[in-house]
């Protein structure tokens, strides 16, 4: 089963559960999937679906960023709302010993090995281990 169909399985059952709040969601992603396919005229793959809910995210975040400073807590709890269904279908990110695991073959504190900590770092969701 493809990501996309996961999804509109997903969509399927909250319509039949009346659940609202995940139906927005998931036809908001579902748009957002079709514009891109209509705009660069293709079928997207299971790669391409993820690029669009991690872009779809980080605008859920910079917008619950500016909800809060508006002091507009219920739009931001909309969003955190809308960034739980998404993240449902990213794929799970590396631990930080997996990530160990992943750059032991490099020499301390070589430029490659600050790359890589800096990727498999964001990759994981952990950027805080960093220190910049």
């Amino acid at each position: 089963m493809t990501l996309r169909d996961r999804i509109n399985e997903d969509m399927k059952n909250a319509m039949r559960a009346r659940e609202a709040e995940k139906l927005g969601a998931l036809r908001l992603l579902l748009a957002a999937m079709k514009q891109r396919e209509v705009d660069e005229r293709i079928t997207l793959d299971d790669a391409a679906v993820v690029s669009v809910i991690e872009k779809m995210m980080k605008q859920r975040r910079d917008s619950i960023e500016q909800y809060e400073k508006a002091q507009r807590q219920d739009l931001a709890d909309k969003e955190k709302y809308e960034m739980s269904v998404l993240q449902g279908y990213l794929p799970q990110g590396l631990s930080q010993g997996e990530i160990e695991s992943r750059l032991s073959g490099y020499p301390p504190q070589s430029p490659e090995t600050q790359r890589a900590w800096r990727y498999w770092a964001t990759r994981a969701g952990c950027a805080s281990l960093l220190d910049d």
